[in-house]
């Protein structure tokens, strides 16, 4: 039975509108139940799981979020083909609003991944030859293109090889070269990017 919601009315008589209000009572108790533990459960008023429907916007079009509301939906993210999980959010109690994709994210041995702030972490490892590697860091589908470089970390490749020292020498985007002082070293890298 599908819900009334002017059920009962003030002049309704108790035995005609009790098949009614039964079936307004079964199904809020089917809407709860959706993604919800039971009314009856210790846990109630708890989620067993979220779901959210993919939005045809980021933010998604009708709704206006209060000011520095925090709030979360899906959206198909343009950079990665997927559907992900954005944080809607007033950064720092600022005028800036931020959509943050925060499940886009490549964990094999090259990848990247966001941060709640917006910002990006890429990491991997190259080789060095002639005591020196060029890193790209934008394109080849390591995520979202990006226009500034905060820190990047270097250091000697876990998986064994030459021990060395490296340094960055200089960052031209797309790409950011690396000296050592040896001629043929592997390292692994963190940058932090936006």
């Amino acid at each position: 039975m599908a819900y009334q919601q002017n059920i009962p009315q003030s002049t309704d008589l108790l035995s005609k509108s009790q098949g009614d209000i039964l079936g307004n009572f079964q199904a809020i108790m089917t809407l709860v139940d959706v993604n919800h533990v039971d009314f009856a459960s210790s846990d109630q008023g708890k989620h067993f799981v979220v779901t959210m429907p993919v939005q045809s916007a980021s933010p998604p079009s009708g709704y206006t979020f209060i000011n520095n509301e925090t709030g979360m939906y899906c959206f198909l993210n343009p950079t990665t083909s997927a559907n992900e999980v954005y944080l809607h959010t007033n950064m720092s109690g600022s005028a800036i609003i931020a959509e943050v994709p925060l499940t886009a994210s490549n964990q094999a041995a090259k990848g990247w991944c966001y941060l709640p702030s917006g910002l990006i972490l890429k990491w991997g490892s190259a080789t060095t030859a002639g005591s020196s590697a060029a890193v790209t860091l934008n394109g080849g589908g390591l995520g979202p293109n990006f226009t500034n470089v905060f820190q990047p970390f270097l250091t000697c490749f876990q998986g064994g090889g030459t021990i060395a020292t490296f340094k960055v020498g200089s960052i031209i985007l797309p790409t950011m070269n690396v000296t050592s002082n040896n001629a043929i070293a592997t390292f692994s890298y963190l940058v932090i990017v936006n």
